[in-house]
């Protein structure tokens, strides 16, 4: 709206005081929180859905998808970043200020997806402990859940360098980061065990 093909025009000659903004920043706040609490809503059915996808591929008896160095892995990293990346593009088209909004939550939501993995793990191998039989892929899947952890941090680390600029929450947004590479070093640690457990077994 007050941009050089609008309001601003050069061929208007308006002085900007004459462009007030259409909105009053309590509504472009509300606005804000509204979009930001859908796109957190959006998350929790894109993360329960991906879980549930992972799940159901750790119980089958077919391997693991390869890359193209021959490591297994799972799609689930990949799908999640798609989904922090295209809502950063979106808002990307609006302000920094959203974009810097929107990352901190994106950050938020696959730390939070990662203690949600971390469970399924979890569940995974006390299934397999249980009874080894019913899990015929166990440790090829454990291997691409480990590969999945790096994944997830190489795919941290990108976002980070793509989107983040200096000035907006840096100090807030450092925490969440460390804390959200954390998380997937941890449950990486967790898996590198569970396949040692297996090993001694």
């Amino acid at each position: 709206y007050p941009g050089p093909e609008l309001m601003c025009s050069t061929s208007l000659n308006l002085e900007k005081n004459l462009v007030p903004p259409l909105l009053t920043e309590v509504a472009v706040n509300k606005l804000t929180a509204m979009y930001l609490g859908n796109m957190r809503d959006n998350y929790n059915g894109w993360m329960t859905n991906t879980i549930k996808s992972e799940k159901e591929d750790w119980s089958s008896d077919k391997d693991p998808e390869m890359d193209f160095d021959g490591f297994f892995h799972t799609s689930s990293p990949v799908i999640i970043y798609q989904m922090v990346d295209e809502n950063l593009q979106v808002s990307a088209t609006i302000s920094q200020e959203l974009v810097s909004k929107v990352m901190l939550l994106g950050i938020e939501q696959v730390t939070r997806f990662g203690h949600m993995y971390r469970a399924a793990v979890q569940e995974y191998k006390a299934s397999y402990f249980k009874e080894r039989s019913s899990l015929s892929q166990f440790t090829r899947y454990m291997i691409a859940i480990i590969n999945n952890c790096d994944r997830f941090e190489v795919l941290s680390q990108e976002m980070k360098s793509r989107w983040w600029k200096p000035g907006y929450q840096d100090q807030d947004g450092s925490g969440r980061f460390e804390l959200l590479l954390k998380t997937f070093q941890e449950i990486r640690v967790e898996s590198v065990s569970y396949l040692l457990d297996e090993a001694f077994l």
